[in-house]
């Protein structure tokens, strides 16, 4: 019984350069989307994580100060800077959006 090794090693034509080209991208593609899953998976974050501790006088504060949501966003960071860039997005956003 002759493997796949042994028929690749014996006598190579086009077909097993394309099969092995496919294996290759296959695995290729599979690492590559598991890394980055995993890069992903690692970057969440709870979505309050120290959110709560953040006063709601501060948020008020950083909204005053600018103009857009995107310099509320600066300035509440300025004022909290263990706080992140998405936390401190979704407290602007909260805080502005009616209910």
């Amino acid at each position: 019984m002759t493997t796949m090794i042994d028929r690749f090693s014996a006598d190579v034509t086009v077909t097993d350069w394309i099969i092995l080209a496919v294996y290759a991208f296959v695995i290729v593609g599979t690492l590559v989307t598991a890394v980055q899953a995993w890069r992903r998976k690692l970057s969440d974050t709870p979505e309050d994580s120290g959110t709560a501790s953040i006063p709601a006088a501060d948020i008020d504060a950083a909204l005053a100060k600018s103009t857009d949501r995107v310099s509320a966003v600066r300035a509440l960071r300025e004022l909290h800077p263990e706080l992140g860039l998405t936390a401190a997005n979704h407290l602007i956003k909260d805080r502005t959006t009616p209910t």
